[in-house]
């Protein structure tokens, strides 16, 4: 049995690691073309877009000279925010996938690739199962008797702001004062663009890549820059990206972190999204949210941790709305995917129509989270790993107890919601320190 190439979003590992490695973007790329051939047939169009690690040159050109050599059609729009390219294909009849290079909110040194499908959006496990399959075969996959072809997409921009055009109105945000921390990422150009072009006055930050400052201390991850630049410069609002844009945390003018439960919480009260009577969200989201959402008539259902998973139960349940806490927006009467853009603009949106400009939402449980380095991911349900989770839930019994592996980075990562915060550091600072040296 050959093991799933893909994680929670993606393939993503450190560059110079498998399948990181020229061999094996190669075989990749052989695998990711049969697979599309046998899904779509020959001529299938392929947008690739890249966020700004050093690294996405390389591994573009690594993968496209194996997709080169089938009857594929490859349009390359160089550096671009994810949630741009998955709402341009999936509004196309031209593309049927996309192939995004990026990790991320990781490191520069990490990288990542993410296909998506122009009419369902996120892969599906057999699809996944099915990619990993054909790279892992045996046999040669070299073959030099068909050719395919490759353009510069350079028009992405204009039409991403023309479908943007379809959700805002002309200059609705003349008068707003709006922070822009992008991370040095894909949103670099993008975000202050598309805001000035709906009227805003725009203070950007961390635009000015290099290919290693990536996330650096900046973004969605790590929001203090945003916050001091919100206050310093007498701003209405900011919003931080991630590396390709599909995550955004949000500041109020009073320098307030608001994170995705919040802006959840905001969207229930925009007014396409009113009638809905449940919203989506994952384990990690505050307790806090489902008591706000049980107040006003609404069901939060939860699912593992990964945007995959909740625009899964989105489609399985007919429903618009859902969020990660860590700022994965999914708003289905725009998209299948996360944009961080977009949610912004939606954010203010909801925020003129509601005139709720501090972001007001609701009291949060104490929740404390503690990330283990690890090297390998031993099975938490076997012993003596299973024995300490369960003894330190029996201690948090008045809360909730969370201990799952990162699906995009080797860490171990415990959360804990408890209504003494006191007493939760006790107990989550204990359990690390026992599965630290487990781990270890």
């Amino acid at each position: 049995m050959t093991y799933n190439l893909f994680g929670t979003d993606g393939i993503r590992n450190t560059v110079g690691k498998p399948p990181f490695i020229q061999s094996d973007l190669i075989k990749l790329g052989h695998a990711i073309a049969q697979w599309i051939l046998s899904t779509q047939g020959p001529s299938t169009a392929i947008l690739i877009a890249t966020d700004t690690r050093q690294s996405c040159d390389f591994i573009k050109a690594t993968l496209q000279s194996s997709l080169l050599q089938y009857p594929l059609i490859i349009y390359d729009a160089g550096i671009a925010p994810i949630g741009a390219v998955s709402k341009i294909i999936a509004g196309s009849r031209g593309w049927a996938f996309a192939l995004v290079i990026s990790a991320s909110h990781n490191p520069y040194y990490d990288n990542g690739i993410k296909i998506i499908r122009a009419d369902s959006g996120k892969l599906s496990v057999q699809d996944e199962q099915e990619i990993s399959a054909l790279f892992h075969q045996e046999e040669s996959l070299q073959r030099y008797n068909s050719w395919g072809s490759q353009q510069n997409f350079a028009l992405l921009f204009n039409h991403y702001h023309q479908t943007l055009k379809n959700f805002f109105t002309d200059n609705f945000l003349t008068g707003m004062r709006i922070v822009l921390d992008c991370a040095y990422g894909a949103c670099s150009f993008y975000a202050p663009e598309i805001f000035r072009l709906f009227g805003a006055q725009v203070i950007p930050l961390h635009t000015h890549y290099n290919g290693t400052n990536i996330n650096d201390q900046c973004g969605a991850v790590h929001p203090q820059a945003l916050q001091r630049a919100v206050l310093e410069n007498n701003a209405d609002i900011g919003f931080a990206f991630d590396g390709d844009g599909d995550r955004v945390i949000t500041v109020n003018s009073e320098g307030i972190v608001k994170d995705g439960d919040d802006l959840l919480a905001m969207l229930t009260h925009h007014p396409t999204y009113m009638r809905e009577q449940a919203v989506v969200a994952t384990s990690m989201s505050n307790q806090g949210l489902h008591d706000y959402l049980a107040q006003v008539g609404k069901q939060l259902i939860r699912t593992a941790v990964g945007d995959k998973y909740i625009v899964q139960e989105l489609q399985k349940q007919n429903l618009l709305l859902g969020a990660e806490q860590s700022g994965h927006i999914i708003v289905r009467d725009y998209s299948n995917s996360g944009d961080g853009i977009f949610a912004a603009l939606r954010i203010l949106q909801t925020i003129q129509i509601t005139g709720n400009k501090n972001l007001t939402t609701f009291s949060k449980y104490p929740q404390l989270t503690i990330n283990i380095p690890v090297s390998h991911k031993k099975d938490l349900r076997q012993n003596p790993m299973q024995t300490y989770i369960q003894a330190h839930e029996q201690q948090c019994k008045a809360g909730r107890l969370l201990v799952r592996y990162s699906g995009t980075e080797n860490v171990l990562r415990l959360m804990i919601e408890h209504p003494d915060e006191q007493q939760a550091r006790i107990i989550i600072n204990s359990l690390a320190n026992v599965l630290h040296k487990e781990l270890s």
